[in-house]
């Protein structure tokens, strides 16, 4: 047993790095590009106007950023894989596909047990890592089969992001317009739907009367984010691009407008008051069901 397994350390070569990487720096430009669009489409923006300045900014810091990003996967997967596999094969037989399909499926197990504490779906984690392993993993073969020079390689690389991003775009741009691709759509509720108790973080609560009136305590009344406690009135306004609710705050302040968002059976009522690059997004959810 000890001379089947004793061998020297499975390792991969500079050149399997170099492809790896290019490759995993393709699939990490598609893969972010595409996920920040159908993100924004699918999500309730709650008014909240796009960061221009934070878009130029990645947009600038892409060409570094994306790199190290793709070195840091094909670090963490096919490389490993791509090192393992072969060693495994000769030293414990089988096909060495099969072992880079088994040693696939379980690092992208382990990688994606992150991703499901930040919020994904762990078998959707783990069956796009898995499936992103696949063309590093074809590049490491070429590699060893072909010497490519660095700079070609990476010039190669741009062209393919240079390519691929904007057909990606292009391509969830149409699938929105065909209606693959549904964008989020604010529910449309009535007054008498609205009318009712609706509450946030800690003691934050606004009721909502069916006659007009309306009480609140510690809700923002002003641009400044002044809190207060009080009665006022309200009335459903739909008149502009998204419904809202106009809630006027007596003395504590002006007239307040109030987004309606969420969807019909968890509406949320949202006001985003500040700098549109540092404000404050205050939500409130309706309390005891639907209206």
């Amino acid at each position: 047993m000890r001379h089947i397994w004793s061998s020297r350390i499975p390792r991969w070569s500079p050149q399997d790095t170099t492809l790896a990487t290019a490759v995993s720096t393709v699939q990490i430009a598609v893969a972010g590009t595409a996920w920040l669009i159908t993100t924004a489409i699918a999500r309730d923006d709650h008014g909240i106007a796009q960061p221009v300045l934070g878009w130029l900014c990645l947009l600038v810091a892409s060409p570094l950023v994306l790199p190290v990003a793709g070195l840091l996967y094909a670090v963490l997967l096919p490389l490993p894989v791509a090192a393992i596999a072969p060693w495994a094969a000769r030293r414990a037989g089988g096909p060495e596909w099969g072992w880079r399909a088994l040693l696939t499926a379980v690092f992208a197990a382990v990688h994606a047990v992150p991703w499901a504490w930040l919020g994904a779906g762990y078998p959707a984690a783990w069956a796009w890592i898995a499936a992103g392993a696949v063309p590093p993993l074809l590049a490491v073969d070429r590699a060893r089969r072909r010497t490519e020079p660095v700079r070609r390689v990476w010039r190669w690389t741009a062209a393919a992001t240079a390519l691929l991003v904007p057909a990606t775009v292009a391509l969830l741009a149409l699938a929105t317009m065909a209606g693959v691709l549904k964008e989020y759509e604010p529910p449309e509720l009535t007054a008498a739907q609205l009318a009712g108790e609706w509450a946030g973080p800690g003691d934050r609560l606004l009721s909502l009367g069916t006659d007009g009136r309306a009480a609140f305590a510690d809700v923002p009344v002003a641009v400044d984010d002044s809190l207060c406690d009080g009665a006022g009135r309200w009335s459903l306004d739909t008149s502009g691009h998204r419904d809202e609710i106009l809630l006027g705050t007596g003395d504590c302040g002006g007239e307040i407008a109030w987004l309606i968002g969420g969807t019909e059976k968890r509406p949320e009522l949202s006001v985003f008051l500040g700098d549109p690059d540092s404000g404050d997004l205050f939500i409130l959810t309706r309390q005891g069901g639907d209206g």
